[in-house]
């Protein structure tokens, strides 16, 4: 008779492993206490308590990226490059459909205890719900890491903070900064990374989109633990051709390459390993991003550490600009005077800043998977878990005991844990679930206490074991040293930290357990980078004979080979990349020829310059054109801005002689892959002027006269439009990259009537808000070993 499983949750952790269940001859049935599959990316139903997802808000990861092995129902041609948490919950929707009956997902049926019984020397699995009672010979618990808000000292806030606060799972910018807002705000946000990142930028935004007179009435601070990266979704790299105009793809496309990964020689310590990707990550930015303040600066003490990734278009330049104030340091407490004490990042006894007149917090402090796990799971497991009764435990308490992200070993060898490792990746969520299937079906071996016991040791000590002159290399194996699963180890409070490759780290280890090889069949790729996508498992692994799931993996391989031989230079990914630099000061100086005489090479004339700003703003309008193509404008709604969406639009602000003044207004057209300019009315309207052809078609006879001095970088063309005259001139554009930053950019121009004569170029160069315009001078950097900054 065949064995059975009980899986609790019907997410990607859940819906992946019940396939692999079955596919290793295990019958699994799905329990979620949801109307709808899909876990957080399922429609929200708000009588639930746990994580629920806006159905517009975005996923930071590449449709190939963030897709099933075996299922990709996409469309290159169809579909956007970052889905919504709709699509994705109608994905899995999909996903469910296809691989599992009906009877194997029970859907509305809540968990309320699971227990261990011991039938005829039998170690089985009770699971209730309000329907039923039925034994199971295993359990996999696929709730996920992030099923409730985590909030830290949180008796200290209810009892003492005079404010308001929130998790950001309940953000709702609209509200936290109305528009027509005047009242005097004090904005905090505590946590760094993805979320915390997100929510100061979104935060920032809507200060910068209020009125002058108010904007001097908000102020945004961002609290966080440790310095991290940010880097933008839409990611500009190298392009050996033409450095100045770089390659733009999603961003996990290029940070998790194989290829790199599998030609990487093996670090001896963790500390190696960090110091070389701080390396790295310096190269690809092309700048130093302590460059931001001390706060971002990576001190000896940070750079052999994991610095996590945090992913926005903006926030470095809002940071630049000083909307948001940074503040490095750990939130302990609050005081009896309701103000917010942060102490060291190093040491939790040393107070290094108090926070005062803080209005509201927004807590980006993450989830954890505890009230929901002690909501179903027996006293005596949860005592094994070193949970006690009553106990409000931290997260890291699951995290640090699970071997492999998926194993607890003081619980037993018939129960796994799927999707509790962070950031989750849906390629390590799926060769999880098979390696957990392989180990209750007998097809691999169970760890050994001892390969626990060295991975409970460790990253160093792991590495050691790799290192040529150890002891154990004399022994015939350890599968596990090839590469460890790395952790980040502090002097005090050891925390457990997931690295951006530990997806890689976790996929490359367990499929050499299981005897297939993705990463490197993707690193056979013939583009370049060469990232690994789940669908590599799936191609590796499926028996030719299965066709169907062979099917869906070779569309998304091919997928994503499109994505990188052609739209990562194509109009919809270059223009995207260009819009979102645009934020920021520049200093623009008029150019025109030298003298003929001179010939071709000589030097252009500056007839002048001023400083512009491109200043980020909500939409204040939309745009359309008519059924005679003629645009038009009207008031854009009042919206709420989901996070995942970039800047919709930019007001160039030119100053001249103490004096301000609109200039343009660019927005992004996503559906023709454009940005369009409208020139503000004397009516207080928008006046389409043109929009920027990242196509270079050839438009006009005009643009064919108009010419740079130099090549290179990234080139647009449009024709400029009058309501009244029609096409009076054209327009040819040029923006020059330096690693993932615009640093400069020209705009040539010639009227129709002038088609024979020279054209006059203005030119585009970046300038730093933080020594601009502000008498005090910034901060200077730390001195190599100081740790931190308040």
């Amino acid at each position: 008779m065949a064995k059975r499983v009980a899986i609790i949750g019907a997410g990607p952790s859940g819906l992946s492993t019940a396939k692999s269940m079955l596919s290793a001859g295990i019958i699994p049935t799905v329990f979620d206490a949801r109307n709808n599959v899909g876990g957080l990316w399922a429609p929200p139903e708000y009588h639930l308590e746990t994580t629920q997802l806006q159905p517009d808000m975005r996923t930071n990861v590449s449709l190939p990226g963030q897709a099933l092995p075996g299922w990709f129902p996409y469309h290159h041609d169809q579909d956007p490059t970052f889905a919504s948490a709709k699509i994705m919950g109608e994905y899995l929707k999909g996903y469910a459909e296809q691989y599992l009956s009906k009877d194997m997902v029970r859907l509305g049926s809540k968990v309320t205890r699971v227990c261990e019984v011991h039938l005829d020397g039998m170690d089985q699995w009770q699971v209730t719900t309000a329907d039923t009672d039925e034994l199971f010979d295993f359990l996999v618990i696929a709730t996920g890491a992030s099923s409730n808000d985590y909030i830290p000292h949180l008796d200290d806030l209810a009892t003492k903070f005079k404010g308001k606060f929130i998790h950001y799972s309940q953000y709702v910018g609209e509200e936290m900064i109305p528009p027509d807002t005047c009242k005097t705000q004090n904005i905090l946000v505590i946590g760094g990374h993805m979320s915390g990142c997100e929510i100061a930028a979104d935060l920032a935004l809507r200060k910068a989109s209020l009125p002058a007179y108010a904007r001097g009435t908000v102020e945004i601070t961002h609290l966080f633990s440790q310095p991290f990266r940010i880097l933008p979704r839409m990611l500009p790299f190298m392009n050996r051709k033409d450095p100045s105009a770089p390659r733009v793809l999603p961003l996990d496309l290029v940070l998790f390459d194989a290829g790199r990964f599998l030609t990487s020689p093996p670090p001896d310590s963790p500390e190696t390993l960090y110091e070389q990707r701080a390396s790295s990550f310096k190269k690809l930015l092309g700048w130093d991003q302590g460059d931001l303040g001390p706060q971002y600066y990576l001190t000896s003490w940070w750079r052999p550490q994991s610095i996590p990734i945090a992913v926005s278009e903006s926030y470095d330049k809002f940071v630049r600009d000083r909307t948001i104030k940074p503040v490095l340091g750990r939130f302990t407490e609050v005081s009896d005077e309701g103000n917010i004490i942060v102490c060291s990042s190093i040491s939790s006894d040393r107070v290094i800043r108090t926070l005062e007149g803080v209005d509201k917090i927004i807590f980006a402090t993450g989830y954890t998977p505890w009230p929901t796990l002690q909501s179903f799971l027996a006293p005596e497991i949860l005592m094994k878990m070193g949970v006690q009764p009553g106990e409000d435990p931290h997260p890291r308490l699951l995290y640090e005991n699970l071997h492999r992200r998926v194993l607890h070993p003081q619980i037993g060898r018939n129960i796994g844990f799927i999707g509790f490792q962070k950031p989750q990746h849906w390629g390590g969520i799926e060769i999880q679930g098979r390696w957990l299937a392989d180990l209750f079906s007998g097809q691999v071996d169970w760890p050994s206490e001892e390969d626990i016991e060295d991975y409970r040791l460790g990253p160093g000590f792991l590495m050691s074991l790799a290192r040529s002159d150890h002891p154990i290399n004399d022994a015939p194996q350890n599968e596990f040293v090839d590469r460890a699963l790395l952790k980040i180890a502090k002097k005090e409070n050891a925390i457990v930290a997931a690295t951006q490759d530990d997806y890689l780290e976790t996929v490359f280890n367990l499929a050499k357990i299981l005897g297939f090889t993705p990463l490197e069949i993707a690193a056979q790729a013939p583009h370049r980078p060469k990232p690994l996508i789940p669908a590599f498992i799936g191609y590796a692994s499926t028996e030719l004979a299965d066709t169907y799931r062979k099917r869906h993996d070779i569309k998304a391989i091919n997928y994503l080979a499109d994505i990188i031989d052609k739209a990562s230079m194509s109009p919809a990914n270059v223009s995207r990349a260009i819009f979102a630099q645009l934020h920021g000061l520049w200093k623009v100086s008029i150019l025109v020829d030298g003298p003929a005489d001179h010939g071709p090479e000589a030097e252009p004339m500056n007839l002048g310059e001023a400083v512009t700003e491109f200043q980020p703003r909500l939409r204040t309008f939309v745009a359309g054109q008519d059924d005679q193509n003629r645009w038009i404008t009207r008031p854009a709604p009042r919206q709420c801005l989901s996070l995942g969406y970039d800047v919709p639009e930019y007001a160039e602000v030119l100053s001249l002689e103490n004096e301000t003044e609109i200039n343009y207004v660019y927005k992004y057209d996503e559906t023709n892959s454009m940005i369009t300019v409208f020139k503000p009315g004397d009516g207080g309207e928008y006046i389409f002027s043109h929009s920027l052809d990242f196509e270079n078609r050839p438009l006009d006879p005009v643009l064919e006269n108009i010419r740079f001095r130099e090549e290179s970088g990234w080139k647009a063309t449009a024709i400029k439009m009058s309501p009244s005259a029609g096409a009076i001139g054209a327009l040819a554009y040029r923006f020059e990259f330096s690693g993932t930053r615009m640093n400069r950019f020209w705009v040539r121009e010639k009227e129709v009537d002038e088609i024979s004569k020279d054209s006059s170029e203005i030119k585009y160069e970046r300038m730093d808000p933080m020594t601009y315009v502000h008498m005090d001078s910034p901060p200077a950097r730390p001195q190599p070993g100081v740790p931190e900054f308040g």
